[in-house]
């Protein structure tokens, strides 16, 4: 088990307010190690803005595996993502950024998109599209270069 995210932020457990559910599941979640973060602590973590600096590289690694995965519906974690890099623009130049973000990308061009009811795939679509181009406006600043291009079996 490694070091719980109270002591890499240096908190105070005592301190920290539990009258509240969000205070109850921020303490909680401190309690844990970067390591046993579940789907649904990243989620929240990206969806209240709470250290970024853990949650969107957590993301990423878990996106680079299932792109559309989620807690609650599919897409959720990709969804929070995008909303959380939105509301808090972040340098994905970064080296390990770069390397989970073409597994990212390799991962939906392999993705058998015939597998998923029609509904569900243009909404996961439109998802994936949405995540290359606030990824592309983090990384260079310019949408028109998207690289993105979807497998030939993805609906158009």
């Amino acid at each position: 088990m490694g070091t719980p995210i109270y002591k890499i932020k240096k908190l105070d457990l005592c301190s920290l307010n539990r009258t509240s559910p969000l205070g109850c599941w921020f303490y909680n979640l401190v309690q844990k190690d970067i390591v046993t973060l579940k789907d649904s602590d990243i989620c929240c973590m990206l969806r209240q803005d709470i250290y970024l600096d853990i949650a969107v590289p957590k993301a990423l690694e878990i996106l680079a595996v299932e792109p559309f995965c989620g807690p609650i519906y599919n897409g959720q974690m990709m969804q929070n993502l995008i909303d959380a890099l939105l509301r808090n623009p972040i340098n994905l130049k970064d080296p390990i950024y770069i390397s989970l973000l073409e597994r990212i990308r390799l991962t939906l061009e392999n993705k058998n998109w015939n597998s998923i009811d029609e509904a569900e795939r243009e909404d996961l679509k439109t998802l994936a599209v949405q995540f290359y181009r606030i990824v592309d406006y983090n990384t260079i600043k310019r949408i028109a270069d998207i690289t993105y291009q979807p497998p030939n079996d993805a609906p158009l």
